[in-house]
Parts: C-alpha cells; structure tokens; sequence
C-alpha cells in the first residue's frame, strides 16, 4: 500500500472515530448526572466520596476521549496540508493539548466543590 493510500485511510477512520468519540463524550457526561442522582439518593454519606470521584473521572475521561480524537483527526489531515502551513496544525495541537488540560478543570472545580466545605459537609 503507498504512502497516499496509507494516509486516505488513516483520514478516513479519523472522520469515523470523531463522530463516535463525540457520542461517547456525551454519555460520558450524562453518566455522572444520572450516578450523582443514585447517589444522593439511594446512598450513605459515607459511600458518596468514592462515588464523587468516579463521577468526575467519568467527566474528565469523555473529555480527554473528545480532545483525543479531534487531535487523531488533525494527526490524520497532516500529509494532505501544505508544507508550508503545516505550523497551523502544529498550534492546533498545542491548542487540543491545552483543551485536555481544560478539560480537567471541571473534574477538580467539582473535587473542591464537594470535598471544600468548611462545614465539613459536602453541601
């Protein structure tokens, strides 16, 4: 197989995996919805700081798996760009890089948020 077909092919799972990365951020992100619920409800207090860090684990994962395959996707048009303008898809990778890290804010806001209270509640 040459290099051009290689790379049509790689480009071509790229356009498959974003649409399904995408569904599985999102069910990644109800997830955690529908466990905090379960778990205000149906479980002890003592239970909910394991389950708390499950829920934003699920989070940050369906970020990072989103921010993944946008950058498999930016991976994958490389050999098609210009050599000229390749630096644009390099800074996009830096950018996506930063989005993972972003991504991550939300999962400590939510750690601090639930474990901060100078109660010693979680409310």
């Amino acid at each position: 197989m040459s290099d051009d077909a290689q790379n049509k092919k790689l480009l071509q799972w790229a356009v498959v995996v974003l649409p399904i990365a995408l569904l599985a951020k999102f069910v990644l992100l109800a997830l955690p919805i529908f466990l905090s619920l379960l778990v205000n409800n149906y479980i002890d207090y003592a239970a909910r700081g394991l389950s708390y860090f499950a829920i934003v684990g699920l989070s940050f994962l369906g970020g990072v798996l989103f921010w993944a395959s946008i950058g498999f996707l930016v991976y994958a048009v490389r050999p098609f760009v210009d050599a000229n303008k390749r630096w644009a898809l390099y800074v996009t990778m830096v950018i996506l890089v930063l989005a993972v890290l972003v991504s991550l804010m939300p999962a400590l806001a939510s750690f601090f948020f639930t474990f901060g209270g100078n109660d010693g509640s979680a409310y």
